[in-house]
């Protein structure tokens, strides 16, 4: 554990002792608990080698969720890998902001752009008698999406559609609920972020092009199209585009719009009503 933890902490990762504790323990198949109950234990030389490679993996780079193949999100164990965003706490704020605003019930939800289908499946447990689909435009996101439900026994309550846009799907004003962590980085930011995200997650997930804006504009405007009167709208965004989201949506259709803030205060949510006609 010592040449491990020195191997993750000459590379820059916080808390190496933690992150050599998650990799041994999924090597092991074990809990961190039961790692610290028998710290005499020693690994055969096999398992040794493993174990020391997924740390120099770690080191260069590779997200943790990616080497072990798990992320918790709203108390769901979920499956992940390079296909998928690695599902972040912030976003756990987006499915508290449409349970603020939705009424339990029989509704009809919408998460554009699911990925590993953690808001979708995290909206399934909270509302029994929602009939969900989970929209993706690359058809291995999907595929994740559908093992975490089948994982999680979601599988006749969430229906995965593949499509690049809201225009795939038919009808008007149908929809209680449209919510999406939406790709929203700038293309020309991108090489600001941290080496282990730029270099490892699906880019098209991150940005979608120049502005930053392009599918949150087409959600603003998708979902005056498909939400009911009153229909919420949820949608994750970052601090830069706080503004011109809101501004947007006080300008068009929509009433009742509020930016929430994340727990370090920073913008992270915006919700809206589609206003009554």
């Amino acid at each position: 554990m010592a040449r491990a933890t020195r191997t993750l902490a000459d590379a820059g990762v916080e808390a190496p002792r933690h992150e050599a504790e998650i990799l041994l323990g999924h090597l092991l198949g074990r809990s961190r608990a039961a790692l610290w109950s028998h710290p005499e234990k020693s690994l055969p030389d096999g398992q040794h080698r493993r174990f020391l490679a997924l740390c120099r993996r770690r080191a260069a780079g590779e997200p943790t969720a990616y080497l072990t193949g798990h992320r918790e999100f709203w108390s769901l164990d979920l499956l992940v890998d390079p296909r998928v965003l690695i599902p972040r706490p912030e976003t756990e704020h987006l499915v508290e902001a449409v349970l603020a605003r939705q009424p339990k019930g029989i509704v009809r939800i919408l998460d554009y752009g699911a990925g590993s289908g953690c808001i979708a499946l995290a909206l399934a447990t909270e509302y029994p008698q929602a009939w969900i689909i989970a929209l993706d435009m690359d058809g291995g996101a999907l595929a994740v999406t559908g093992q975490n439900s089948s994982r999680h026994d979601l599988q006749g309550r969430v229906q995965r559609v593949q499509a690049r846009s809201l225009d795939a799907l038919a009808g008007e004003n149908w929809l209680d609920v449209l919510v999406s962590n939406p790709p929203y980085i700038r293309a020309a930011d991108l090489s600001a972020l941290p080496a282990t995200v730029r270099q490892h997650e699906p880019v098209q997930a991150l940005s979608p092009g120049l502005r930053g804006l392009e599918v949150i504009d087409s959600l603003i405007q998708g979902g005056l199209r498909l939400l009911l009167d009153a229909g919420t709208l949820a949608l994750e965004i970052d601090s830069p585009s706080a503004a011109g989201v809101r501004e947007r949506l006080l300008t068009s259709d929509w009433a009742d719009v509020a930016i929430l803030p994340d727990l370090a205060g920073m913008p992270r949510v915006v919700v809206a009503r589609r206003r009554r006609r």
